[in-house]
């Protein structure tokens, strides 16, 4: 099955498919794709006075799916990098102790963006992107061994071209 598409039953028992994202729907599976396909370039744009409004309209809305998409990633990831950040928080946290709320904030952003953009890499295709139980495992893997680098209290570092 095509990525994000999902099965349900209708009232009537009968199974369907349905695009996660689009809520595109369609009896038969092997029809998932071209489904997708038409509803992102011809049902989505809704005023076409030309060509080449149509053209550009239909690679907005491809776009549009994707940035829906990198959006529902990034807002899983986000709750899940703060869940594996919360104990850094603790006093009786021995590395990488996070002492202030801005500094929590900052590495929640740094380490969500950080986990996105490495997931985007191994993705062919931005529908594969979703926050899954191996992903979670690899981010908080990544959170561990990125706290234990700063001792036993959390300061920020300058970066190398802010001067500091």
């Amino acid at each position: 099955m095509p990525p994000n598409w999902k099965t349900a039953k209708d009232a009537e028992g009968r199974i369907y498919y349905y695009h996660a994202f689009t809520r595109c729907k369609s009896a038969k599976p092997n029809n998932l794709k071209l489904i997708l396909f038409f509803f992102a370039f011809f049902l989505l744009p809704q005023h076409q006075s030309s060509k080449r409004k149509a053209t550009t309209a239909a690679a907005d809305t491809s776009s549009e799916v994707a940035r829906k998409i990198k959006d529902h990633f990034r807002s899983k990831m986000s709750g899940f990098i703060v869940v594996c950040l919360n104990p850094y928080r603790k006093n009786d946290c021995k590395i990488g102790r996070i002492t202030c709320t801005e500094d929590f904030k900052h590495l929640a952003r740094k380490l969500t963006h950080h986990v996105m953009s490495k997931e985007l890499k191994h993705c062919k295709h931005v529908e594969d992107l979703e926050v899954n139980e191996n992903v979670k495992a690899k981010a908080k893997d990544y959170v561990r061994k990125y706290m234990g680098k700063f001792g036993t209290i959390y300061k920020t570092t300058a970066s190398p071209d802010s001067g500091f």
